[in-house]
């Protein structure tokens, strides 16, 4: 899994796009920001294995980001202007 356990690379998405979750792991997991910098984003809430949510994101900002059932799966979000 390397260090980032949401990939080796940052999580980049432009402003006015949709990010969107899908959990393709065989149990559940919910991403959460560690800071409430981007408001469009406070939780996947729970997403089973299969599940996914999307969020269309207006703000643009950097948050590390974790699961909050496997503190030690973390990982970057970026969004910027296109």
């Amino acid at each position: 899994m390397g260090g980032n356990a949401f990939g080796d690379e940052p999580i980049v998405i432009h402003k006015g796009e949709r990010m969107r979750w899908v959990n393709v792991d065989t149990i559940a997991h919910t991403v959460v920001p560690d800071t409430p910098s981007l408001p469009e984003f406070e939780t996947t809430g729970p997403l089973l294995p299969g599940a996914e949510r999307s969020f269309i994101m207006n703000t643009v900002g950097t948050v590390t980001i974790h699961c909050k059932d496997h503190p030690q799966m973390v990982g970057k979000l970026i969004v910027q202007e296109q």
